[in-house]
């Protein structure tokens, strides 16, 4: 009887906390500069220049753009991240809203570009999935962070000002996206009835289309598991555990940044590589 009056106070407790370190939210850092690292993928000339480029557009209009690199986000979705990052930081004017959002989960491998409503109908949705899509994710892949986060910056700052050319690029990444997809569509269709159509008991199911591969070839089917790489733009290893952040190593600290009132709505977009 002792035993289960114990249990009956013990349990109650570590269910509480063990709940509460799965939903545990990641930290939001304290907003100082226009480029917050605390996942240490940016070198510090790329981190120097945008600083210099994304003043220079706030000293312009009064438009605000940070971005935000993290080690993990843990459960919690990128989108549900990046918006409660814009709420706390609250880039932009009050009352004109243009605030601009970049966050890069690296160990998800995740990036949203979060926009205040003030620029929504200039930095629409589908512009913000264009840059993600063909100018920042293709360096990301190639492990190339501070290149993709640079071309990013500079194609959110083209939009911004109405450039011609970074516009008409944007426009001729959407004409191919869309010739893919019309030549993707039967390569969907094929691997919808062999990934899901065809019974469990033929050996399809959702590794469908790896196990035809295997029989064409007479080779075993092995479902593979994409490897975890994990490292910082030069090539070395990333610590995921350090909850803390430490943007100490950054380059020039001597002017603070901070958020102006600005609002966002959810408008912008998000990707993967």
């Amino acid at each position: 009887m002792e035993l289960k009056r114990i249990l009956r106070a013990v349990l109650p407790v570590l269910f509480v906390l063990t709940s509460a370190s799965l939903f545990a939210e990641t930290a939001i850092p304290v907003l100082s500069r226009p480029v917050m690292d605390t996942a240490n993928i940016v070198d510090e000339a790329t981190q120097t220049k945008l600083d210099g480029l994304i003043r220079a557009l706030a000293d312009e209009n009064g438009t605000q753009i940070a971005v935000l690199t993290v080690p993990s986000i843990g459960e919690e979705t990128i989108e549900d991240f990046s918006m409660r990052v814009a709420e706390a930081w609250k880039l932009g004017k009050k009352g004109a809203d243009n605030g601009v959002l970049i966050t890069i989960a690296f160990a998800e491998h995740k990036v949203r570009i979060e926009v205040g409503y003030g620029l929504e109908g200039t930095l629409t949705d589908t512009k913000c999935g264009l840059i993600i899509r063909n100018v920042m994710t293709p360096a990301f892949k190639n492990d190339d962070y501070s290149t993709g986060i640079r071309d990013g910056v500079e194609a959110i700052l083209g939009v911004i000002r109405n450039d011609e050319e970074l516009n008409a690029r944007l426009e001729s990444y959407a004409e191919d996206n869309g010739s893919y997809v019309a030549f993707l569509i039967p390569l969907l269709m094929f691997a919808l009835f062999f990934g899901i159509a065809l019974p469990d008991s033929w050996g399809a199911g959702p590794f469908g289309i790896f196990w035809f591969k295997a029989k064409l070839t007479g080779q075993p089917f092995v479902p593979k598991k994409r490897p975890v790489v994990k490292r910082t733009s030069s090539g070395g290893s990333a610590d995921y555990n350090d909850s803390s952040y430490d943007s100490s190593d950054s380059s020039d600290d001597s002017d603070s940044y901070s958020g102006g009132g600005g609002d966002f709505g959810g408008g912008g977009a998000s990707g993967s590589w």
